[in-house]
């Protein structure tokens, strides 16, 4: 294992037994961060973010023109590509919400990938194989063999550490959840749980997004299911509301 190498240590198991040992000396995070997943991409299974174009955020604009606030959640952000294609959207199509109260909160437990999204330096794979050139152009300028988001976007994504199986207070009432290919991680158990906790911050009217393999877990009870083209969203239903 690297990071019993990497440690010192000749085994998995002397690696454990140092844990075990000591309940706070820097092996724990490491180890957090070695088995974390850190795959994403920008505008990752298109469809949904073009349910976000076409239908919530469209919906949204009207339902909270009076109030003129909007929070936006992603979970599980890893290296920040899923929230800067959020904040793309909106500047490209939904320019008014930059004059409201609007949050886009994003959160990884992994330290590692938040200071790489704060960072917000993406090399040429990450950014040519998935954003077209207008887009390249217009919120990522070159950095050397890299590119960095321009800071206009990347100054609409606040950046934040969160375990999902820990406390959630520093989290708002929200309007729009993605927890995208998140799920699958954690057993039935815990994903209801995530789950539930979810759809209580969110505003009864609000949104939640899975990844395209989450869509049948633990929903039933929980959530309405809302169809797109090509993808699905959720609500909450009103019992989880009121509970």
């Amino acid at each position: 294992m690297p990071l019993a190498q990497e440690t010192g240590m000749e085994a998995v198991a002397q690696l454990i037994e140092e844990m075990e040992r000591q309940a706070d000396n820097g092996i724990h995070q490491a180890a957090v961060e070695a088995l974390l997943p850190g795959d994403t991409a920008f505008f990752r299974d298109m469809h949904p973010f073009l349910a976000l174009r076409t239908q919530i955020f469209k919906t949204l604009a009207m339902k909270r023109e009076s109030d003129r606030r909007l929070a936006i959640w992603c979970g599980g952000c890893a290296s920040g590509q899923e929230a800067y294609s959020v904040a793309m959207l909106i500047h490209c199509y939904f320019p008014q919400f930059l004059n409201w109260d609007l949050q886009v909160i994003a959160t990884d437990m992994s330290q590692e990938a938040l200071n790489r999204a704060k960072e917000a330096r993406y090399n040429d794979i990450e950014t040519h194989r998935c954003l077209s050139a207008m887009l390249l152009r217009q919120y990522l300028r070159p950095s050397g063999r890299d590119y960095l988001m321009k800071e206009e976007n990347a100054n609409m994504v606040q950046f934040e550490p969160l375990n999902l199986l820990e406390d959630w207070a520093s989290l708002p009432e929200l309007d729009v959840i993605l927890l995208r290919n998140v799920l699958t991680h954690f057993g039935p158990d815990v994903r209801k749980e995530v789950l539930t906790r979810a759809g209580r911050l969110l505003r009864p009217d609000g949104y939640l997004l899975l990844g395209a393999r989450e869509t049948a877990l633990e929903m039933d009870a929980l959530f309405n299911v809302v169809p797109a083209e090509n993808a699905f969203f959720f609500q909450p239903c009103a019992e989880l509301v009121h509970n």
